[in-house]
């Protein structure tokens, strides 16, 4: 599972058209669900996303998570983040779980961060959706899961 946090000051999102979800200040989260994942991948990742030190203190060093501030959470699925780029110049979106079974996925993962962090929007699974952010920094931290499984310093 590969997630992209974005640091906000704002965060709109319109599904057809009509706004779904809106949040101040917080991080939208993109995430991508891969083939292989399991229930494990998704508590990595809402660990992460919960207690990363990503915000700001007085002295500007990132010293505070999400959860520390009591900030917003947009979750927004991007099966486009399981790209490949390596060969050609096609993105090859082999690895992303198949929709179906992405979809469940991606409802658990909504159900599990939840169930740890109250103040939850989210997207539209399998929708065109439309996104307007005010981003703060900018700051931009990617997260996979595939980390917890590769020892340290290996390529």
């Amino acid at each position: 599972m590969i997630s992209l946090l974005q640091r906000v000051h704002y965060g709109k999102l319109k599904v057809d058209g009509s706004i779904k979800s809106e949040i101040k200040n917080g991080l939208i989260v993109y995430i991508g669900i891969d083939k292989k994942d399991t229930e494990k991948d998704i508590d990595y990742i809402l660990n992460k996303i919960i207690n990363l030190r990503i915000f700001s203190d007085k002295s500007d060093k990132f010293n505070y998570s999400i959860k520390d501030l009591d900030l917003e959470i947009l979750i927004v699925s991007n099966f486009t983040l399981n790209a490949k780029t390596r060969i050609g110049n096609r993105p090859d979106f082999s690895d992303a779980k198949k929709p179906t079974d992405a979809k469940e996925f991606y409802e658990l993962f909504i159900l599990k961060m939840k169930s740890i962090f109250n103040k939850v929007q989210t997207g539209e699974f399998g929708k065109n959706m439309e996104i307007e952010s005010y981003n703060d920094g900018p700051v931009n931290i990617i997260i996979d899961s595939f980390d917890q499984y590769k020892p340290r310093n290996s390529f």
